[in-house]
């Protein structure tokens, strides 16, 4: 892996920290994996026949067939990553501390390192049709985390009420990551199951939703049977999402030697819906349709004592 950086950095008064960084990287010889015996597609051909339209069987039929779906792992994968990262930090002082960051950035490789090491191309022979965004290419991530403390008050009953609370919250929003649309069957007839489909539209809708968050109509339709997709990897944008956490907690003195912590915490705070990546199956009656969501507000509260 080659890895490249350049940063800038200045300071406002004594306790602002603005920066903006570059950070670039490549990789080759990335590990990735390719069936070295697929099915070889012929006229009247069945999913029934792949093992014996194999392409061992089909060179050498006496020791062929002893051979089935074969997995050969090498290094000549390719992947970069190029981000724009921005960041703005106020240390503890004035009873705040503020963290916030923004990331723009695009990442592109012919699979996932460590995961796509079995049956992972389309089209065992070409490697490079591979070449598409990341699934964990996401371009636009914001992060800004907040720690607050009440301040110390001169009146004896205001700071018995108000006094000694502390509040944190998280907040994250980011663009959604890319999906691959599968034909969900094997139209090759390769054995390999990976098939994509053919483009012939845009995927984009103007007003996506969790019926049809791309165009699941008309953008999309299977190839001719015996032939592969010319659909990309990573072709379809799932849905963005933001979240924020919070936690609001207050130490409290109940013995010389003894303190009681009362903590409450909110993730989800708003009860904000966050959607799961809708069905990229295209053989499925719900292909472009979101059917699961991630989990709505939970609060929990603590206690705790410390002698």
């Amino acid at each position: 892996m080659q890895q490249w950086n350049l940063a800038l950095q200045k300071q406002f008064g004594g306790n602002w920290l603005l920066s903006a960084t570059y950070l670039g990287n490549k990789t080759t010889h990335q590990w990735l994996g390719h069936e070295l015996n697929p099915a070889v597609y012929m006229p009247g051909a069945t999913t029934k026949t792949t093992e014996a339209r194999r392409v061992m069987i089909l060179a050498n039929p006496a020791t062929g067939k002893y051979f089935g779906s074969t997995i050969q792992i090498d290094d000549s994968g390719n992947a970069s990553y190029n981000g724009l990262l921005l960041s703005a930090n106020h240390r503890f002082s004035q009873n705040f501390s503020v963290l916030a960051n923004y990331t723009w950035s695009h990442c592109l490789d012919q699979g996932e390192a460590n995961q796509d090491i079995v049956n992972m191309y389309q089209n065992p022979n070409n490697r490079r049709a591979e070449w598409g965004n990341c699934a964990s290419d996401v371009r636009h991530i914001f992060n800004l985390s907040l720690l607050v403390q009440s301040p110390t008050f001169q009146s004896g009953w205001v700071r018995r009420i108000a006094g000694n609370w502390e509040l944190a919250g998280i907040f994250v929003a980011r663009s959604g990551g890319w999906l691959t649309v599968t034909d969900g069957t094997d139209v090759s007839l390769t054995g390999l199951g990976t098939d994509r489909p053919n483009v012939t539209g845009s995927p984009t809708v103007p007003n996506p939703s969790i019926s049809e968050w791309f165009n699941n109509k008309d953008a999309f339709t299977q190839q001719a049977m015996g032939t592969f997709g010319n659909a990309g990897r990573g072709v379809v944008e799932g849905p963005g999402t933001w979240d924020l956490d919070s936690a609001l907690w207050r130490t409290f003195s109940i013995l010389e030697r003894a303190k009681l912590t009362f903590r409450v915490e909110a993730f989800n705070t708003l009860n904000h819906p966050r959607f799961n990546a809708p069905v990229v199956i295209l053989s499925a009656g719900n292909f472009g349709q979101i059917t699961s969501a991630q989990d709505p507000r939970i609060l929990q509260g603590a206690l705790k004592i410390v002698f």
